[in-house]
């Protein structure tokens, strides 16, 4: 079964998740990477799915609390 999202619905989705939820994704942090003027992709917790780096991989991992 496939489901087809526009980014509307996506973040009415996850509107409805994070009531109960903390939703975490991989995000671009700018200058924070090994150089002044470089990004790390880092996992935080996010409001909308454009905050969401789809096209770069993560050197860190989740944290589990």
């Amino acid at each position: 079964m496939k489901i087809s999202l526009n980014y509307a619905n996506f973040n009415k989705a996850l509107d409805a998740l994070k009531k109960e939820y903390e939703i975490h994704a991989p995000v671009e942090v700018p200058g924070i990477g090994n150089f002044s003027d470089t990004s790390v992709i880092r996992y935080h917790q996010i409001d909308k799915v454009e905050d969401i780096c789809f096209d770069r991989k993560s050197n860190f991992f989740q944290q589990r609390k």
